[in-house]
């Protein structure tokens, strides 16, 4: 799928919050440094008039003293007060980065009405950031939670706890209060050790307060970043800046992928996976640079922060196929062109991974970040061997995200001249015709799961031909269908409105009419030579099908007891001979295989030829014969015969009506039979009242309830209606596949 680009806008985002609040904290310590400083510059005015010979007046050296411990106080005082602050911060943007995967999640799930799962997040999370030690809480922590293990919150409630909070340390294994409190100390036993060393050394306190701050001492904290606060610094604040800033980017990255990981935990039928971005520039760090583009199930790879100072983040990849079995009206975001992610070189496609985009770049950038002229081209010339810019950085990047050194590369690979691009075998189309079929046979099961998975293991490995056909296949389906519904429900009333003219009305109409008709037509015509070619395929397991266990002669003498009434004789060996098909392709079931009572329905006991509508009344059917010289009636009349045969099969054993229930229950967004064009899809071509979902056609949800119970379905029926001609199998697979394999599964069922 395509991620929205919102995903990687608000990576940009992200690192200038931390930017700011870093800055803050920055600021606030850069003042209590540089206070000191001038305070010291004070004592070295007085000092220019002490006594001769004195190195330093006892009053001075007092002073110095209690300028270290005010310092000592202001910046135990600072790193509290940053660590509570800091707790703030990150508690409101963890509960903001939360917030935006749901919605988001909500976006591109919006056309199905998918139910997204919230996450809660306690108020205590930030604080046990902050403050908790991992290694002192007794409360077993694992980052592996799925949405499994929150059935205990309740319907759609998740949560992100304390406990999780404590187990996120910084990459060196301290907590931030721990670092805040490090580098307060640290900085005062710095400052202490170079006015020791200082005057020992000869140097004055003007000068030991400019080795210290820099130039900081005349400068506006205001316009400036927290890096140009450290280059303007001096030994004191340089290093103490570039430390607040990976302690703050480093923390927001830890809590926001953490909060972007309970949201997708909570919601992991939505989006199983996520994938790995890192930052398109020359400052990325190997590891982040291989992992750059992956894709990892839940729970089953590597999350940033990977060291200190990551830019990376997770964006979730939605399971838009599975999702729409569920929900059928969700629509995939289309790929475009504006489906693009940032770079420092300017916005590339969202699919080009780090190694892709730098093989892309000017050789300057690219020495910039592989580290020299050499590795530079022995890049180049992988990438060609390997095909991708990403596969030549794998080769050079390990696992652990340790580089491979250029004398290693060079033993490896030999001189960038010597590496030779793979020839990739073009691999082998596994169609229907140059694969086995499946010779596995199974009794009767009411688990439509389990039917499912039968049909696929008979087509597993042998469909890569026809998949590729099916997604044209279904756009061109609900194209024609729209073009079809567009022509058969427009009429004269829909011209003839709004003090229009009669005669102009039937101009208007005659008009309009044709128009819908010939986008019909040709809609028609796409289709059918689509579905022309699926046919191919689906002929070849049509003739598998019909290699049964059961013979010509028990199929004969079930149907020489069966009467058949009504046209000619010849007529009627055409339906008998539609019907010996139908009983090989389903191994007798509904013909020849006794069902446990009689009064069930589940076998045949008469078939009628005539010219009203078709029904199964406990096993007595009625094909209707309009015009039986006609081709397209002929046909129409097989589909019949397998469909009102199929009630038959279904009734055959009670497994097989409660499979059909069960998997109609899966699909139908309500229980309450409805017409309604705001409820049912293609409602225009009902007569009867259905259960809504979008199935191959609106009338598999037809109901049939009696004291309360289902005595049949529509879906068996129309599945197997289907299975009459290559053409109709090809349509199923298409736009139903469970649907599809399911009736599949039937073909080798044994009663």
């Amino acid at each position: 799928m395509s991620t929205p680009e919102v995903f990687f806008r608000e990576t940009i985002d992200l690192n200038r919050y931390s930017n700011s609040v870093a800055k803050k904290y920055a600021v606030t310590y850069n003042e209590i440094i540089v206070n000191a400083a001038k305070k010291l510059k004070t004592i070295d005015l007085r000092q220019q008039n002490a006594a001769a010979g004195v190195i330093i007046a006892p009053q001075t050296r007092k002073r110095l003293r209690a300028i270290i411990k005010q310092s000592s106080d202001s910046l135990a005082t600072w790193s509290t007060k940053s660590a509570i602050d800091f707790k703030k911060e990150l508690q409101g943007v963890t509960v903001l980065q939360k917030d935006f995967i749901e919605n988001e999640l909500k976006k591109v799930t919006a056309s199905g009405n998918v139910p997204i799962n919230s996450v809660a997040i306690s108020p205590k999370y930030a604080e046990s950031v902050i403050m908790t030690d991992p290694s002192k809480i007794n409360i077993f922590t694992s980052k592996a939670f799925t949405e499994d293990n929150f059935r205990e919150f309740g319907a759609g409630k998740f949560s992100l706890t304390a406990t999780q909070g404590a187990a996120i340390r910084l990459p060196n294994g301290t907590t931030v209060s721990k670092a805040f409190r490090g580098i307060a100390e640290s900085s005062v036993e710095k400052l202490d050790l170079a006015v020791r060393s200082g005057v020992f050394a000869g140097e004055s306190l003007d000068q030991i307060t400019r080795r210290l701050v820099g130039r900081l001492e005349f400068a506006d904290f205001g316009p400036l970043s927290v890096k140009q606060l450290a280059l303007a610094g001096g030994e004191l604040t340089k290093i103490a800046n570039n430390q607040i800033s990976t302690i703050v980017r480093t923390s927001v990255n830890q809590v926001t992928n953490q909060a972007s990981q309970a949201v997708y935990a909570a919601n992991k039928k939505i989006s199983p996976k996520y994938e790995y971005v890192a930052t398109l520039d020359s400052r990325t760090s190997p590891i982040c640079q291989r992992l750059d583009g992956q894709t990892f199930d839940y729970n089953n790879g590597p999350t940033p922060p990977q060291h200190f100072n990551c830019r990376s983040t997770t964006v979730p990849v939605v399971d838009f196929d599975g999702l729409q079995k569920k929900y059928p009206n969700l629509k995939k975001p289309p790929a475009t062109k504006f489906d693009t992610r940032p770079s420092i070189t300017g916005r590339v496609p969202q699919g080009q991974a780090y190694g892709d985009w730098l093989l892309q770049q000017d050789r300057k950038l690219q020495i910039k970040t592989l580290g020299n002229e050499g590795k530079v081209r022995i890049f180049k010339k992988l990438a060609k061997s390997e095909k991708t810019g990403q596969g030549a950085l794998r080769k050079m990047i390990r696992n652990d995200g340790s580089e491979v050194s250029l004398a290693r590369l060079k033993q490896l690979y030999g001189k960038p001249s010597a590496i030779n691009p793979k020839v990739t075998p073009k691999p082998k189309v596994k169609t229907l015709t140059n694969t086995n079929p499946t010779t596995d046979s199974w009794g009767a099961t009411s688990d439509y799961k389990e039917a499912i998975k039968r049909g696929e293991s008979m087509t597993k490995g042998r469909f890569d031909k026809t998949k590729s056909l099916t997604n044209d296949y279904k756009k061109a389906f609900e194209e024609f269908q729209d073009a079809r519904e567009s022509y058969y429900t427009y009429d004269f009333d829909t011209a003839y409105t709004g003090g229009i003219d009669y005669y102009d009305a039937i101009t208007i109409y005659k008009a309009e009419n044709a128009k819908r008709k010939a986008i019909w037509k040709t809609k028609k015509e796409i289709l059918e030579k689509i579905e022309a070619r699926g046919a191919k395929e689906m002929a070849v397991l049509r003739k598998e099908l019909l290699k049964t266990n059961i013979s010509d002669k028990t199929i004969k003498e079930s149907l020489d007891k069966i009467p058949f009434t009504n046209q000619t004789k010849a007529l009627q060996l055409g339906v008998r001979k539609d019907i010996e098909e139908f009983a090989k392709m389903f191994n007798g079931g509904g013909v020849s295989v006794k069902q446990a009572r009689l009064s069930d329905g589940g076998q045949l006991t008469k078939v009628k030829l005539g010219t009203s509508r078709a029904y199964n009344e406990l096993g007595e059917i009625l094909v209707p014969f309009g015009d039986p010289t006609s081709v397209a009636r002929t046909l129409k009349a097989k589909q019949t015969i397998f469909h009102e045969v199929g009630h038959s099969l279904e009734k055959i054993t009670k497994n097989n009506l409660d499979m059909a229930v069960n998997w109609r229950t899966s699909r139908i967004t309500s229980n309450i039979p409805t017409k309604a064009k705001t409820k049912v899809k293609r409602a225009w071509t009902l007569k009867e009242k259905v259960l809504p979902d979008e199935f191959i056609s609106p009338y598999v949800g037809r109901p049939y309830v009696r004291f309360g119970s289902d005595r049949a379905t529509e879906v068996v029926s129309m599945g197997v209606e289907h299975f009459a001609t290559p053409e109709l199998m090809f349509r199923l697979y298409s736009v139903d596949p469970d649907h599809f394999h399911m009736i599949l599964s039937l073909t080798r069922n044994t009663y």
